[in-house]
């Protein structure tokens, strides 16, 4: 269970103030996770994400990164919101985007209910930018799911001073496998910097996804991560419960993109604290 989300204002350093929606466990505290959202703006499928995880016993902060554009973008996965969506993405300022997620940061680490760490994690847009907080912000580690066009700044990954995870969908048009493995050769000699991959009956990156291809790959895949021997079973939810990375050759995707993802790896944090 989660206590009710809340809208809360973040101060932006060069000026103005700005949304971020904070989910907070029923517990009432526990370890931070800024969440760096898609480019549909932090709508109803990315405030479900931030639950997911703050029932598993985060605090969450969902920084609302388009608001230089306009306070309150939510948008769909329809056409026509795709089309909005895409053209804010291509208008949007990356170099900023890090600045307000440092701000967010600040705003997470002294909310009373934030105790310990604090990590970044994203998708797709927020893929990349859970990447550039690492390389530009003290954030404790990262995890970047379905990162787009992280190649291009692959220079900045010897910044990174804490651990991160890649994990990407083997069929994405948007991250073709040249640029996994130029993310791949930035790591290069890194024990604390993990790729996963994606398998291919559920490899693409869309959006949205069946409900039902998705339960049918849950139980195609998700069975052998959530084991009790060793480090499988462990997933991806493992470093942000155990502050490293570890190695995930195959994991379910999110079907609307993020929510989906929360939903079936969460399974995998139950398994954890269950000693499962």
């Amino acid at each position: 269970m989660t206590m009710a989300g809340q809208w809360v204002d973040i101060a932006a350093a060069d000026g103005g103030t700005f949304k971020g929606y904070l989910a907070v466990p029923a517990s009432g505290s526990g370890p931070g996770i800024v969440l760096l959202q898609e480019i549909f703006g932090v709508n109803a499928s990315m405030r479900a994400v931030a639950d997911y995880y703050a029932e598993e016993g985060y605090v969450v902060l969902a920084p609302e990164l388009f608001w230089r554009f306009e306070p309150g973008i939510e948008l769909g996965y329809g056409e026509a919101d795709f089309a909005k969506a895409f053209g804010y993405y291509q208008r949007f300022d990356v170099n900023l985007a890090i600045k307000d997620t440092a701000d967010a940061l600040k705003v997470l680490r002294a909310r009373p209910e934030c105790q310990g760490k604090v990590r970044a994690l994203g998708f797709c847009l927020g893929g990349k930018l859970a990447y550039l907080t690492a390389a530009r912000t003290d954030v404790d580690c990262a995890v970047s799911y379905y990162g787009v066009g992280i190649e291009a700044d692959i220079a900045e990954a010897k910044t990174i001073k804490g651990p991160i995870v890649f994990h990407f969908a083997e069929l994405d048009k948007f991250a073709p496998a040249e640029a996994r493995e130029a993310i791949k050769a930035g790591f290069a000699g890194r024990d604390d910097a993990e790729e996963g991959i994606v398998g291919e009956q559920i490899g693409d990156h869309a959006r949205r996804g069946d409900v039902r291809k998705l339960q049918r790959a849950q139980r195609k895949t998700g069975d052998e991560h959530c084991g009790g021997d060793g480090d499988r079973g462990r997933g991806l939810h493992g470093l942000l419960l155990r502050q490293r990375a570890v190695k995930r050759e195959r994991s379910p995707r999110r079907g609307d993109c993020a929510r989906r993802t929360a939903s079936t790896t969460t399974a995998f944090t139950r398994r954890l604290s269950s000693g499962g």
